[in-house]
């Protein structure tokens, strides 16, 4: 029972890291990849991860993206009927480390963003997103919290196993300095050179014990 629950504390901690590590390279990171590709390819492939959510008129002539840390912003511009000027940008955000954990992403058409599986964020205490990438329409931070499963489980694991590593040597330094004052290494009690602790009735075996002078 006692290590079952000390197992999903430890995944719980696990958990709590994976989440902070994936929603800090959300927040920090920014795309350093940027391109231009062909609009018919950019509109495919939006076309095929967003189907009919996105209206992309044939007018739009011109398509890009920009990747890095997880996210990837896909552009595309142009004129469309008598107005002179819109913009779409989808910014897409799977983050995690080192495998990915949760996604979610924000579509910005023509002023008005909408997002799914992601928490917008106001953007004034992190790094401004206004750059080639972005080309100033307005993209802000977004937070997803659609869950990977792969990634959510084999970092969760790999994080927990982390801190319990830590924690492991953790309390054999402590202990072994305790042996090294003539102490329990369990409960800190004096062991007088005693072959069992007279606190806690732990046994220390003889090559361990320290005299307290030591």
């Amino acid at each position: 029972m006692h290590s079952a629950r000390r197992i999903l504390v430890l995944l719980a901690i696990g958990m709590v890291l994976n989440l902070a590590v994936a929603w800090t390279i959300a927040w920090w990171g920014d795309p350093t990849v940027h391109n231009e590709i062909p609009i018919e390819k950019i509109k495919s492939i939006l076309h095929n991860r967003f189907g009919a959510r996105l209206k992309l008129p044939p007018q739009w002539q011109f398509g890009g993206y920009s990747s890095g840390f997880g996210i990837t912003v896909w552009s595309v511009q142009g004129n469309v009927d008598d107005r002179l000027f819109r913009l779409l940008a989808v910014s897409e955000c799977a983050t995690g480390w080192p495998l990915r954990t949760v996604s979610g992403f924000e579509i910005f058409d023509d002023g008005v963003s909408k997002f799914e599986w992601a928490i917008h964020v106001n953007p004034r205490f992190g790094p401004n997103r206004d750059g080639p990438g972005y080309e100033g329409h307005g993209l802000g931070r977004i937070l997803p919290y659609r869950p990977l499963v792969p990634g959510l489980v084999v970092n969760t694991i790999l994080y927990a196993a982390v801190v319990d590593l830590g924690f492991i040597m953790l309390v054999r330094r402590r202990r072994r300095s305790r042996l090294q004052k003539g102490r329990c290494p369990m409960c800190n009690y004096p062991l007088m050179d005693a072959a069992t602790c007279p606190e806690c009735g732990h046994e220390v075996p003889n090559d361990s014990r320290a005299s307290p002078g030591a």
